[in-house]
């Protein structure tokens, strides 16, 4: 039996003590004496673009992992015999030096000057150049930045730096040049001379003497209390999410003659209802139905008074942001709020400087945005990094090699690091052919399907690599597209048969299929190594930094499951499915509700797949769900009442019609960022990330306790109290309350089911060895940087006309 080796390719450190001081290349470029060491590797598609403003995949990132290097790296250290991270500067000279403001900065910025650890200076490795010996310098990092930023842009990756933990001073206002803000009608500054309608924008008719508020939040509790009856014209724009938005997608609608009468409709019903105020359509901002400060039941208020005008607040230059170039070597960066040594770290450990020449060479324009092609060919393209891209065939290959103007290759601190020579990647579409390149000795790592385990189980050469990722089903819950789909069924079969889908906006319909699948059994049978899920926060997320305490593992991450599941550790109970599944149908049949469920109804619920890869999956889910929905009433005719579960397969398509509420079923993905679990809550409430039709964070009331007493907030509300606002420097046991408190709430909405964690699985060449054999958020396995190999490439290729046996 050969000795396991483990491989991971992913770019991290490894800090060696007692370095030597600065050599040249010829004194201790070892690697280069022994031999060539090429790192065989594979993808199943082609990037679409690296180009580091706007890369979007984990595929897109495969080069920059190799090609690019950020200020400061995590990097593997076992010094004094425990295997830890530590902070390099790489880009970076040194350490950033957290300095005092000036005057002048306060003004600039927009500070209240009392603010610390906003002002960062950062020194530069004035050895860094690109792979064409053209040197990095400030000048580099504020032209991309620049970039990075413009408005006539909108790069993907802009949000990195206006906004989050990193976003800098003034950066947002910068980025948003040109954008619309709107104002109650009246203000100062409108840009059209236009009026608008908003049902989210706050308007002076709506002034109750503490600020100006919007319809949306003057009368959303009241047509929840007292019903949409009253309301009939104003719910009708409320539902047209199309035309006037949503309260996570808010929308102005510029008022003309085509729709001003059924808005105008809408407000004198809401006057009529709300306040007895006789509201005509007028254009007189007097008309306000105020005397003396009172609002006066029965006066006229001009509908002028509900209308918003359009005003640009966004006006800032460049050289308002946060970065400053300080020297010729050094930049300075001002902050939009505090932040810690480790999340500091945390967000330079990645770049965001691009070759100018290259940049502005692939530079179009269409419509009033511009777009560049940097980055998405090996001619638009300049690496900086240990490796530079030196072939890339789209669909089939891409190559990297030694970049030889690396710094780390000539300042003496990487010696014994990057002993890989060249890295060859591979496009192989399908795991099959790859599992049998690496067979054959031509690849050095292959990721195995559940179907592998059977013959490699046993195998000294797997690693177990556990994923930030939770895989779940994702749920539509709204009551008025789940109406809207049974009706356009019902159009599209003219069967005669009378259609239900609005049982899925049931709360209890949905816990019952939660409980109807047997997570455990699918983990085993159909993935290599993935564990029950339970929750949308996985195992792989750290709460706190300093300790490295896992969030599943503190008490309040430990209750949320108990408080959801009780003692059951796999969420796993069709009996208790099918009581649930009951009581729903009792509810339902009961209800008088226009488009619920009646006598003779079939409950039909769509499943839409990306391909019919995934229909194994899919199908292994709906097998569990048609098993209880049979022993419910649901299956035994009660009422005539008979269902059925469809798939259909839809493509790329498909995840917008999820978002879009126009099936009722979907899987859904979520990871990353596993040093902030925080963060998470943000993909279930911005309209960006969120796949949940139906759920709306801001009606999501959450009650925490804090320092003894019940506090409440929507959960939109609290995620934005953690990430930027009160609870952002909060203590940890008070973040972490906050968090758990929220992912139960999320979970107990039954908008999405949690199905299982990914672990990846890899068979792992004999021909590599790995630093470290227990895997770390930060540094995973080691990293390339000090991966080594066993075998050069030549001795590798006689080694490979013996077989290769790694199922032992």
């Amino acid at each position: 039996m050969e000795k396991k080796y483990l491989v991971f390719p992913l770019l991290a450190g490894v800090v060696v003590a007692g370095l030597s001081s600065c050599k040249n290349k010829d004194d201790w470029f070892e690697w280069e004496e022994t031999g060539n060491y090429t790192l065989r590797e594979s993808s199943g598609a082609s990037p679409k673009t690296w180009n580091v403003h706007n890369w979007e995949t984990n595929t897109d990132s495969l080069i920059m992992g190799y090609t690019e290097m950020g200020l400061y790296d995590f990097a593997y250290s076992n010094e004094g015999g425990t295997e830890h991270y530590e902070i390099i500067p790489e880009m970076a000279a040194a350490k950033p030096v957290a300095e005092e403001l000036t005057e002048a900065e306060v003004a600039l910025y927009g500070y209240k000057g009392t603010e610390t650890r906003v002002k960062w200076k950062i020194a530069l490795n004035e050895r860094a150049t690109w792979a064409d010996g053209t040197p990095i310098n400030a000048d580099t990092y504020l032209y991309s930045m620049e970039q990075m930023l413009r408005p006539d842009m909108k790069n993907y990756r802009a949000s990195s730096y206006y906004s989050g933990s990193l976003a800098l001073a003034n950066a947002e206002t910068f980025y948003k040049n040109g954008e619309k803000v709107f104002k109650p009608n009246g203000s100062e500054g409108s840009i059209d001379q236009k009026v608008y309608f908003s049902l989210y924008e706050p308007v002076v008719g709506l002034d109750e003497g503490d600020g100006n508020i919007s319809l949306y939040d003057c009368c959303a509790d009241y047509m929840s209390t007292y019903g949409p009856a009253l309301f009939p014209k104003l719910k009708a724009l409320f539902d047209n999410v199309a035309v006037y938005g949503s309260p996570s997608v808010p929308k102005a609608v510029e008022v003309t003659s085509a729709n001003r009468a059924e808005i105008v409709a809408a407000l004198q019903e809401f006057g009529a209802q709300f306040w007895n105020l006789n509201i005509v359509d007028s254009d007189d901002l007097g008309k306000t139905g105020w005397v003396e400060g009172e609002c006066v039941a029965g006066a006229e208020r001009s509908v002028a008074n509900f209308f918003v005008v359009a005003v640009d607040e966004y006006n800032a230059t460049f050289e308002d942001v946060g970065i400053k170039k300080t020297g010729e070597y050094e930049i300075t960066l001002f902050l939009a709020k505090p932040i810690t040594d480790f999340y500091l770290f945390y967000n330079l450990a990645s770049n965001w400087i691009v070759y100018q020449p290259l940049y502005e060479a692939g530079m179009t324009l269409t419509g009033n945005l511009y777009s560049t092609n940097y980055g998405t060919s090996l001619s638009t393209y300049m690496s900086y990094g240990p490796y530079k891209l030196t072939a890339y065939q789209i669909d089939k290959s891409i190559v990297m090699e030694r970049n030889l103007e690396w710094y780390g290759y000539h300042d003496g601190k990487h010696v014994g690091q990057f002993q890989t020579s060249k890295i060859d990647v591979q496009i192989v579409p399908t795991q099959a052919t790859q599992l049998l390149m690496f067979e054959k000795g031509d690849l050095d790592s292959v990721a195995l399907q559940g179907s592998d385990m059977k013959k490699y189980r046993t195998s000294s050469s797997l690693l177990y690599t556990p994923e930030s990722y939770t895989s779940k089903v994702t749920l539509n819950s709204s009551f008025n597209a789940l109406k809207a789909n049974q009706e356009a069924l019902e159009a599209d079969k003219k069967d005669g048969k009378s259609y239900n889908k609005t049982v899925m906006a049931n709360v209890k319909f949905r816990e019952a299929l939660s409980w109807s699948l047997n997570r455990k059994d699918f983990a085993t049978t159909m993935t290599a190594g993935s564990g029950v899920g339970l929750a949308p926060i996985n195992n792989s997320y750290v709460a706190d930094v300093d300790s490295g305490v896992k969030y599943r593992d503190t008490e309040a991450g430990k209750a949320v499951i108990s408080s959801v599941y009780g003692g059951s550790t796999t969420g796993y109970d069709p009996d208790k499915a099918v009581e649930l599944l009951n009581a729903a149908y009792d509810e339902e049949l009961a209800s008088t509700k226009e488009g619920s469920l009646v006598a003779g109804d079939v409950v039909s619920l769509r499943w839409e797949v990306y391909d019919d890869d995934w229909m194994d999956y899919i199908n292994y889910y709906i097998d569990d769900m048609k098993a209880v929905l049979a022993e419910s009433k649901f299956g035994k005719n009660t009422d005539g009442v008979t269902f059925e579960i469809t798939t259909a397969v839809t493509g790329e398509s498909y995840a917008d019609n999820i978002k879009a509420g126009k099936c009722e079923f979907g899987m859904s993905t979520w990871g990353g960022s596993t040093m902030d679990p925080y963060g998470v809550l943000q993909v279930y409430d911005d309209p960006a990330y969120k796949y949940e039709y139906g759920f709306d964070g801001t009606k999501c009331l959450v009650d925490v306790v804090i320092g003894g007493e019940k506090v409440t907030k929507s959960y939109h509300d609290w995620y934005v109290a953690l990430a930027d606002g009160e609870y952002v420097a909060a203590e940890f046991d008070v973040r972490v309350a906050i968090l758990a408190a929220c992912e139960e709430a999320l979970i107990k909405t039954f908008n999405f089911i949690c199905i299982y964690t990914r672990q990846s699985v890899s068979l792992l060449s004999y021909k590599v060895k790995y630093v470290t054999e227990n895997y770390n958020e930060l540094y995973g396995y080691g990293g390339i940087r000090f991966m080594t190999y066993n075998y050069t490439d030549e001795e590798w290729a006689e080694r490979v006309k013996q077989p290769l046996d790694y199922a032992q």
